[in-house]
């Protein structure tokens, strides 16, 4: 699995917990790694 993919599946995860805000910011985070 690409880090990338296993970045998302985190974020997809933590979503239902965490602020929209912090999931924009690893969003971001991600798209720039």
């Amino acid at each position: 699995m690409p880090p990338i993919a296993v970045r998302l599946s985190a974020v997809a995860r933590t979503a239902d917990v965490a602020p929209p805000i912090d999931i924009s910011t690893i969003v971001a985070t991600a798209g720039i790694k």
